[in-house]
């Protein structure tokens, strides 16, 4: 069924059919199941071994945030950063959500209801969202434990988009308004038919925030860390900026467990920060943190150092992306983008970066993690030659486009601060093949918030490189980074074809026929060379054994995922 026929039933997915409904909104969304379930690997001991027995309440759980701090500030809708929205997802929650837990894929999408009780598409531009009864914000003032109602559903959109907060697309793009016929019931009545519209509900930069934090705030800024109020599993006790934040239970969380047992189980969680690779390892194998992620260069000194860790390791829906203007500079001219991706060495990236650990294609447009609606480089058409290392031939296409000496850049990234040492050493990897090939790219190096506010957003002079944030919806992939009018689109390119086809795909509600778009769009997007999707590495978490239903999740949501977390140290 496409968005333009007529609607003859409706969806439902409410939070006690959660088995039936995420079918439904599997083909109204963006999952990646079953890309996790073939790529998500427990190495030393398994899953199983690590997670079983009978959930206990209380405790601390020590945890490592493999970064500098929160320091772009607490505002959901002043930063975009991951630092901060991770940081966020331990005491916010959103209308819809993924699922999350020892038998939860890391990567699946798959949006199931949230703060919502239900949802419901009554036709296919309207969906009609049901919340659950007797949430409550944290009994901090100047909220005070106040119940959830619509009203704050419809604040926390309108506030996103009148603080141009970056990635407001979300819903500007697809929201036409927003109707609270009562306080439990919010009504969404979108612009035109939109496949992804529940996932974006779960987006991880959609947390539900209160009015009345923000109208007590100065400037309307709620940037600091005892400004923090959501209806999470775990409220900000304290946060001292490059070393730890802490987090204690909510005790009027609404959740219980299948057997009735409040959640969530942990009394305390204390989140560690550090950029330092070698200061994380440490913390890790001498027990000072329960998990946190590891490096993967040195995951097999720490197997046989410490046996008695478990290990995850997932594929990303993100990964680092070399960039490049295609409205300006010799990368307006197709030769050049050609050479440009013939001069990486995507084989020799993968092995020195990640010890042969992940993918060599992740992409563009979709990550690999995408599995079922990924096209494989074997069926990428015309563009697929351009994911071999054929270094030679990039200068063939260099003197064919009239730079028969290569030509000069810049390449703008985040200093090491930013992202950690990996990262930047990986951005001058990229200027160090592009030297190769004749293209000098002096390094532009940012500080943090100025490289999110420029280079990140798009805004550049020449190439980028950077990490992307692990977007949730396959439409933020598809149309967010390649539709011209598409205020995340990297490479700033122009292509009335795929425009079109971007545009058909995001109203697409029958699976199989979106599927075959999608195709067709990866296809265009590699002949075109519009991005560099660099290698992906697995992500890799190791967890203490006394931690228990403990799963990472994709993107910024390792808060949520703690909500079930139990320890036993017996």
């Amino acid at each position: 069924m496409t968005g333009g026929q007529r609607w003859s039933r409706r969806r439902l997915l409410g939070s006690g059919a959660l088995a039936g409904g995420a079918a439904v909104l599997a083909a109204c969304g963006g999952g990646t199941k079953k890309a996790e379930q073939q790529q998500a690997v427990q190495t030393g001991n398994t899953a199983a071994q690590g997670q079983g027995g009978q959930a206990k309440a209380g405790g601390t759980l020590n945890w490592l945030a493999a970064t500098s701090d929160a320091a772009t500030g607490w505002d959901p809708h002043k930063s975009f950063s991951f630092k901060t929205h991770t940081a966020l997802s331990y005491t916010h929650e959103r209308v819809m959500e993924f699922s999350f837990g020892a038998d939860a894929e890391p990567g699946d999408y798959t949006a199931v209801p949230g703060l919502a009780e239900r949802i419901e598409q009554v036709d296919p531009t309207t969906f009609k969202i049901a919340l659950r009864q007797g949430v409550k914000f944290h009994n901090k003032a100047p909220v005070n434990g106040r119940v959830l109602d619509s009203g704050d559903i419809k604040y926390t959109i309108d506030r996103m988009l009148a603080k141009k907060f970056t990635y407001r697309n979300i819903f500007e793009d697809v929201v036409d308004k927003v109707d609270t016929p009562d306080k439990q019931t919010a009504i969404f009545k979108l612009k035109m038919p939109y496949a992804d519209f529940p996932v974006n509900l779960a987006n991880h930069y959609a947390w539900i925030i209160a009015k009345e934090s923000v109208e007590a705030a100065k400037d309307g800024d709620i940037s600091r860390a005892d400004q923090v109020i959501g209806t999470g599993a775990f409220m900000m006790d304290s946060f001292e900026p490059g070393q730890k934040a802490t987090y204690v239970k909510n005790p009027d969380y609404y959740r219980k467990d299948k057997a009735g047992m409040a959640l969530p189980y942990l009394d305390k969680i204390v989140t560690f920060y550090s950029a330092d690779q070698a200061t994380q390892e440490a913390m890790i194998r001498s027990k000072q943190v329960d998990g946190g992620g590891v490096n993967l260069p040195s995951v097999a000194a720490m197997k046989s150092s410490n046996p008695e860790l478990v290990w995850w390791q997932n594929l990303s829906a993100g990964g680092d992306v070399f960039y490049f203007r295609m409205d300006k500079n010799e990368t307006q001219d197709i030769r050049v983008r050609q050479a440009v991706a013939y001069g990486f060495d995507r084989k020799g990236w993968l092995k020195s970066q990640y010890v042969d650990n992940g993918t060599i294609h992740n992409g563009p447009p979709l990550p690999a993690s995408y599995t079922g609606w990924f096209v494989e480089l074997k069926d990428l058409g015309e563009g697929a030659q351009f994911y071999e290392y054929k270094p030679e031939e990039s200068k063939k296409l260099l003197t064919a486009a009239g730079f028969p000496n290569g030509f000069d850049g810049t390449l703008d990234l985040s200093n090491a601060q930013g992202y950690g040492q990996a990262t930047f050493n990986r951005g001058q990897l990229s200027a160090d093949l592009m030297k190769q090939i004749g293209i000098n790219l002096k390094l532009n190096p940012k500080e943090y918030g100025d490289w999110l506010a420029t280079g990140h957003a798009g805004i550049y002079d020449s190439f980028a490189f950077g990490p992307l944030t692990p977007l949730v919806a396959m439409d933020d992939w598809l149309w967010g980074m390649h539709h011209s009018k598409a205020t995340t689109n990297k490479a700033h390119s122009v292509i009335p074809e795929l425009d079109a086809l971007l545009d058909k795909q995001r109203g697409l509600y029958d699976t199989a026929e979106r599927k075959k778009v999608v195709a067709d769009i990866q296809k265009l997007v590699a002949k075109h060379v519009m991005y560099i999707f660099a290698p992906a590495g697995n992500t890799t978490t190791a967890q203490q054994p006394h931690v228990k239903n403990f799963r990472p999740k994709s993107g910024y949501n390792i808060g949520n995922a703690m909500r079930a977390v139990w320890i036993d140290r017996g």
